[in-house]
């Protein structure tokens, strides 16, 4: 609800505007969002502009994640991870999207990754990746439900 306030930098005129863009990103007319946002920007303040881009881009995002499907696609990968990657624990993630995943763990940081002594192991593992996409099959991707990529714990 805070969100349909008027802000400071806008007019009565700039506010009806904004209730109107608003109503019409609610009910998923993101077209017609767009469009009141284009044909205000003249109108507007540079920071109304700013804020309902990011109004749209943000329910945007999320109207495409909620259709988004995950898929596995085969066919030769290099995952390069770095020391900060490798704290995270988030590469057995990319196990469920790629079934023919070489990883390689960088003794580095992420802005070192072009230094000799990450050089060393980047480089065999890069010519050997680049080999294996010349003889590897056409992708094959296959729509997975998001249960199968990560399901749920039934216990």
């Amino acid at each position: 609800m805070r969100k349909l306030l008027p802000h400071e930098d806008e007019d009565v005129f700039g506010y009806l505007d904004w209730l109107v863009f608003a109503a019409c990103v609610g009910l998923k007319a993101f077209d017609r969002g767009r469009c009141r946002v284009l044909f205000a920007r003249e109108r507007l303040s540079p920071e109304g502009l700013v804020r309902r881009g990011r109004h749209l881009l943000g329910r945007l995002r999320a109207s495409a994640l909620k259709r988004w499907r995950p898929f596995l696609i085969n066919a030769p990968t290099l995952l390069v991870l770095s020391e900060t990657s490798i704290a995270s624990g988030s590469s057995h993630l990319w196990t469920r999207f790629f079934s023919n995943l070489s990883i390689v763990r960088l003794p580095a940081g992420h802005t070192e990754i072009f230094q000799p002594q990450a050089l060393e192991l980047l480089t065999p593992a890069f010519l050997e990746a680049v080999k294996a996409a010349r003889v590897a099959p056409p992708l094959t991707p296959r729509a997975y439900s998001p249960s199968e990529i990560m399901p749920c714990d039934t216990a």
